[in-house]
């Protein structure tokens, strides 16, 4: 049996997601601060001094005295569309619980939370809103325009630990520790599409895609990966299972999706691989200098990834002679390497523990050992079941 220490351990990790991007925009996270990268200029996310923190709940600090509170957790950005004028909003999580919100790169405002916030994004319907998932499995709504309002929670997922987000139209994909993603409608989460069942360990990371088959019939898909070294292709609809591959001895950190590729990029290794959304056809492989961290699509066909010093962002793309991806220079985030030149980046996402075990692994529980999502284990609770009815019937 697992002491409750070690318990403490797992339940403090979080999967953190320190790049986001949207058209041509970047937010990062490098140690305690956040950079938005527009145009040709590079900005630090500041708060103002003196500024009021909203307390929405309970404030209680978790963790080890030995953590820096400033430390971000997730980053999210988005474009708010009004008539013709478009404002940047960007969210950054830190480890102190706190959620601080910018608008065109100056500060808004600042709340505290139950939890850390492992994952955000932004949603504009019904009203402009971040959603926050955080360490106990909660997903909850601010609004943007109410920074004193204490939040909507939208679900649950019986306090296991969100890993990642993914809102895909009018459905929410919210992906957790206990080896699961669940759908929902959007923003009304009560109504549950399906679950996507079948990885044997955490869920590192989750998008999704809407393709074009050849009747015209468009299809949504989403691609997972997790602790349990697979990539796994679903389809969104029918929340029924493609296809899966094993990605030897790597555990996959993070995926996206452009079109018709899939990147992907892996713990303790610099490899980034490329493949199809048709059955996960692997298509070719680059390295990167050092660990990649995060990665995205920028710019609809760059591949912009944050890693290790002594240059955080690389930038990649597809040559039109050889089909190959080739590291490009952009100077709209040359100055980023300047401004974050003392701060050293982690060498992977995630944590251990002091006897070396992942802390997003879940721990064995109870006597018995099979996960309770399991084919095994979900039909002998049936079986069960079943002779408790037959058992009802002869007593009555």
């Amino acid at each position: 049996a697992k002491s409750s220490k070690h318990l403490a351990f797992i339940l403090h990790a979080v999967m953190k997601c320190l790049l986001k991007c949207e058209d041509s925009l970047i937010v990062v996270g490098v140690g305690s601060r956040a950079f938005l990268i527009q145009d040709d200029t590079t900005s630090e996310l500041k708060e103002s001094d003196g500024s009021e923190s909203i307390s929405t709940t309970d404030t209680t600090k978790g963790g080890g005295d030995d953590q820096d509170p400033k430390e971000i957790q997730c980053v999210a950005i988005s474009v708010e569309k009004i008539n013709e004028k478009n404002r940047i909003w960007c969210a950054v999580s830190r480890y102190e619980k706190s959620i601080s919100l910018f608008c065109d790169g100056i500060f808004q405002s600042k709340r505290t939370t139950v939890k850390r916030i492992g994952s955000m994004i932004f949603a504009w319907e019904p009203i402009g809103m971040i959603v926050a998932g955080d360490m106990i499995g909660d997903v909850t709504a601010f609004p943007l325009d109410n920074p004193r309002h204490n939040g909507r929670l939208l679900l649950g997922h019986t306090a296991s630990m969100l890993t990642d987000m993914k809102l895909h139209g009018n459905l929410l994909l919210t992906a957790d520790r206990d080896e699961k993603v669940r759908v929902s409608s959007f923003p009304q989460t009560s109504i549950v599409k399906g679950y996507l069942l079948g990885h044997t360990a955490f869920l590192s990371s989750v998008d999704t895609v809407t393709t074009n088959a050849d009747n015209g019939r468009r299809s949504t898909f989403c691609v997972t990966c997790g602790g349990d070294k697979t990539l796994r292709l679903w389809n969104i609809e029918t929340c029924s299972l493609v296809a899966t591959i094993k990605t030897e001895d790597l555990i996959p950190t993070q995926v996206a999706i452009r079109g018709d590729t899939v990147a992907v990029i892996f713990d303790q290794s610099r490899t980034i691989k490329l493949y199809s959304i048709s059955k996960l056809e692997y298509q070719q492989s680059f390295e990167c200098p050092t660990q990649p961290l995060c990665l995205h699509w920028w710019c609809n066909s760059k591949l912009i990834v944050l890693a290790k010093e002594p240059c955080l962002i690389q930038i990649y793309e597809q040559k039109a002679d050889d089909r190959a991806y080739h590291s490009i220079t952009d100077n709209r985030v040359a100055a980023l390497d300047e401004f974050t030149k003392d701060i050293e980046l982690p060498s992977t996402l995630l944590e251990t523990d002091n006897n070396g075990q992942l802390k997003l692994e879940k721990l064995k529980e109870g006597r018995s050992h099979v996960a309770w999502n399991r084919v095994e284990r979900i039909e002998k609770v049936k079986a069960s079941r079943k002779r408790r009815r037959r058992k009802r019937r002869r007593s009555s």
